[in-house]
């Protein structure tokens, strides 16, 4: 169980920058075409052979996997940022409209997160990561009286 737990091997500066590279490509490819993009698109958009796609992710399900933990953090990363934010209406608001424009006009992502497969647990995935935080937007912005009594968060479960 520990060889599970344990860090990923850190990439040398060269191997983590064409990371960084393809997954910008892919997530650039994906956005205008759709997931039907092949891993040769995505190589080209990023300027790298499709050899060094493949030493990076070994198919486009991995390619995928890893675009998505991208925006997963991306939303995170907003949402804590709308946490920061001493205006708890602010915060929430600017975090809500930051997570939308990410996800607003981009077709690949649509395709991943409501696609049949894996849109599921990737669906829980966002929700387990950002979820917690947005009831925290949300219950801050109520403390501070900026949002209604009645607003309850999805993620809370039903009062009896």
């Amino acid at each position: 169980m520990a060889a599970e737990r344990a860090e990923p091997r850190r990439l040398r500066k060269d191997a983590e920058l064409n990371r960084v590279r393809i997954i910008a490509a892919a997530r650039e490819v994906f956005r205008d075409g759709g997931t039907a993009a092949t891993l040769n698109d995505v190589a080209r958009h990023a300027g790298v052979g499709v050899a060094t796609v493949y030493r990076r992710f070994a198919d486009k399900d991995e390619l995928v996997d890893a675009l998505f933990d991208d925006i997963v953090d991306t939303a995170e990363r907003v949402t804590r940022a709308g946490l920061a934010e001493p205006d708890a209406w602010v915060g929430m608001t600017t975090a809500l409209e930051q997570v939308c424009e990410v996800q607003a006009m981009d077709r690949g992502l649509r395709e991943v997160m409501l696609g049949t497969g894996r849109g599921s647990q990737r669906r829980e995935q966002m929700r387990a990561r950002v979820g917690p935080l947005l009831d925290e937007l949300i219950a801050r912005a109520k403390q501070q009286g900026k949002l209604r009594a009645d607003i309850v968060p999805r993620t809370s479960p039903p009062s009896s």
